[in-house]
């Protein structure tokens, strides 16, 4: 196969209302960059389709400990972002509840021994640098860059495949094979092709910003007010470089709203809960007029994640709730799995996936999501095992599983039938795990009642 002859990251021009490439992928994200690297690598002309160019501001700046090795595999030197002070090591997880023992975690050294070798190092990101250089190793691999946005979706509705998407400025761009990695709010295929999805608690705002700092950090450190909160809000403090931290809060979408009628500005609140806690009151101090930046969510995993000749990948194919640090990780195995699926259909001749490679992706993809969001909102969110067992508890049932399911995935990297098959059980056997250690929970808190929620 003959590599893409036009001149990487070059727009589509006006007389170009037509073209076809090997592959398209619709969203520039983690995701669609890295699996547009992995396919333009293999010697496929791929076309990235995106409305906002880079550079551009992003937040998941806290990576788990599986990040690494993934990003490696993309062109991304982790150790660089740390040398050239767009990252920070991640020592660590601390958390501070309000009226409990502060408490710290982290994977233990000899997990990297053999015969485990599972990651043990890990970093916080600035995400806009680290986004700019996975971008730019896309297109020195050869990616063809369109900055427009994906208007359409052109489908063959008697095979339900994919034959082109059309942009705003009124191209067509048609392949064999399209990737959607366009983020939960576009999902531009999942939404044509009417993709159902599982959705895990309530829907959730982010509020965050950032400050500059005196002292050097390492480590993430999360707030909480356990006992005071019947479903659990959370505010992380993150260092990104070695002198600027990334301050935000999470909290469920009906307390903003209800905020809102009362007056309440999204930036008040966050003021506010900034100053119930002493260092990042101190830094809010110091920085009264910091700019707040705002998304919402609400956590889910699709029911589907392909088809005969598309595929679902990112936060398109399904959204880790942010507390599991889970994001780049799953995008990054999204696009590595993607692009395999992909390049072994064409060395078997095939212009769509298989019945058993469309079961492996839908079930690679689904059970890990299903798993962590359903394990975070069961452990952490909802209050059985937080007032029953105490936060620390908590935090570690999910964390220890966290680590672990991540750090098997990576070391073994199941790929064929029997893995993939064994690792999906393992997986949809944690809401029973969960459940079991929700009910020990209520037990404990009926036993020895905690303070009243607010």
């Amino acid at each position: 196969m003959q590599r893409h002859d036009m001149a990487v990251s070059q727009q589509v021009s006006e007389a170009e209302a037509e073209e076809r490439s090997d592959v398209v992928v619709v969203g520039a994200g983690i995701a669609g960059l890295a699996a547009a690297r992995h396919l333009a690598t293999a010697g496929l002309a791929v076309t990235c389709v995106d409305p906002e160019p880079f550079p551009r501001l992003r937040v998941g700046e806290s990576l788990d400990w599986s990040t690494p090795r993934l990003l490696d595999e993309v062109g991304v030197s982790w150790q660089s972002l740390v040398d050239d002070g767009a990252a920070v090591f991640k020592r660590g997880v601390q958390v501070e509840p309000v009226g409990e023992k502060v408490t710290k975690s982290g994977p233990s050294e000899w997990f990297g021994y053999a015969p485990l070798r599972f990651g043990v190092v890990t970093f916080h990101a600035d995400r806009m640098e680290m986004d700019r250089r996975l971008y730019e190793s896309a297109r020195q691999a050869g990616v063809r860059f369109v900055w427009e946005r994906a208007s359409g979706v052109e489908v063959d509705a008697d095979e339900n495949r994919v034959t082109a998407v059309t942009t705003s400025g009124g191209h067509r761009l048609a392949a064999d094979w399209f990737l959607d990695s366009s983020g939960r709010g576009a999902r531009v295929l999942g939404r044509r092709l009417k993709v159902p999805t599982r959705e895990y608690g309530p829907a959730k705002v982010c509020l965050w910003t950032y400050f500059k700092t005196d002292a050097e950090r390492e480590g993430t450190t999360f707030y909480v007010d356990s006992a005071g909160e019947r479903y659990l809000s959370w505010l992380w403090e993150i260092p990104i470089r070695p002198h600027e931290v990334s301050l935000g809060w999470v909290l469920d979408a009906a307390t903003v709203a209800a905020a809102k009628r009362q007056g309440r500005a999204p930036r008040d609140l966050l003021a506010d809960h900034l100053a119930r806690f002493p260092r990042p009151a101190a830094l809010l101090e110091s920085q009264p007029d910091f700019e707040l930046h705002c998304t919402s969510f609400t956590p889910y995993s699709s029911r589907r994640a392909c088809g005969p000749n598309w595929l679902l990948a990112g936060e398109a194919a399904a959204v880790p709730d942010p507390l599991t640090s889970n994001g780049v990780t799953a995008a990054l195995r999204h696009a590595r799995l993607a692009a395999r699926s992909i390049l072994a259909a064409r060395r078997r001749g095939r212009c769509q996936l298989g019945p058993l490679q469309r079961w492996s992706y839908d079930e690679s993809v689904r059970s890990m999501a299903g798993a962590f969001n359903h394990a975070i909102e069961m452990a952490v969110y909802r209050n059985p095992v937080r007032w029953g067992l105490g936060t620390v508890a908590a935090l570690r049932l999910y964390t220890t599983f966290g680590y672990l399911a991540n750090a098997f995935h990576t070391r073994f990297n199941p790929r064929r039938t029997a893995g993939v098959l064994t690792f999906g059980l393992a997986m949809r056997g944690v809401p029973l795990w969960m459940g079991a250690w929700s009910l020990l929970g209520s037990l404990m808190h009926r036993l020895r009642p905690r303070p009243a929620a607010a």
